[in-house]
């Protein structure tokens, strides 16, 4: 396993234990005949995230455990039936299964390896990432990444991403790590009448209106928004921006080749043709 694998365990164990932590809160729910929708389908995506993040770290079994559960979870929520202590039983026969796999995951010195537990449990040895598609970089990867730029005690300097790279019309973007927020997947963005070119509209990120921008120059044609695209929000101070890609963005443990983008400088020239 690469060093990047091994330094996203503790990531993984946090949203692991968390994912837990509401699979059996809906165990209680069945036991006391309190269940809601939103409890199942917090389950069903708590479920989702550890399927595809022990995936990431290479940890099959507790990926093959997360899409049990997230199957069944979705059969119970189209069935639409009250839940019964059998079903109740059942879900926590999978927590406890997921449990032995995260404190088999936090005892590497026992010499036990996950890919050992798993052969002995008799589950079969497919490949999750490629089950899971474009969503384990996009669902997954990603946010893995900006948490381990965001959390210094997670890695040392050797396995942090040291920036991002984004993309439109076939030209590549770079940006330092250090000046990059979040990478979101927007939908869309309310347009901005009478911007420049390069000002593409606004975005409300979780309540804060954030500028999107082409990275192109403010005499550029206006570009056009295709669906799904991504933006990647980067930062000086307290000024924020976000920088359009027409495809997924890329954190890169190197420096990459490719325009490197001056964010100060881009939010004073975009603020000064406003």
């Amino acid at each position: 396993m690469t060093n990047l694998q091994e330094s996203l365990i503790p990531l993984f164990l946090t949203e692991a234990e968390s994912g837990l932590g509401q699979l059996r809160a809906l165990q209680a729910a069945i036991e006391q005949q309190q269940v809601t929708a939103d409890l199942l389908d917090d389950a069903r995506r708590a479920a989702h995230t550890i399927k595809g993040t022990a995936a990431l770290v290479k940890r099959q079994q507790a990926s093959e455990l997360g899409r049990t559960l997230e199957l069944l979870l979705e059969e119970w929520i189209a069935q639409g039936r009250l839940l019964s202590q059998a079903d109740a039983d059942q879900l926590e026969n999978h927590c406890r299964a997921l449990q032995n796999c995260l404190t088999v995951t936090t005892r590497p010195a026992d010499g036990v390896s996950t890919d050992a537990v798993a052969d002995r449990s008799g589950m079969t040895e497919r490949t999750s990432a490629e089950a899971l598609g474009g969503d384990l970089i996009r669902d997954f990867a990603l946010p893995f990444m900006m948490k381990l730029h965001q959390n210094a005690a997670v890695a040392d300097e050797l396995v942090r991403p040291a920036s991002c790279c984004f993309y439109l019309h076939q030209q590549t973007y770079v940006l330092p790590i250090d000046q990059v927020a979040e990478i979101v997947q927007a939908a869309s963005v309310t347009p901005l009448p009478f911007a420049p070119p390069a000002v593409l509209g606004l975005l409300n990120l979780r309540g804060e209106v954030v500028p999107v921008v082409s990275p192109r120059t403010q005499t550029d044609r206006r570009v056009m928004l295709t669906a799904g695209f991504f933006v990647v929000v980067a930062f000086h101070g307290a000024d924020r921006i976000a920088f359009v890609s027409d495809r997924i963005p890329q954190l890169s443990l190197v420096e990459e080749q490719g325009q490197v983008l001056d964010v100060a400088a881009f939010i004073e020239l975009q603020r000064a043709g406003m």
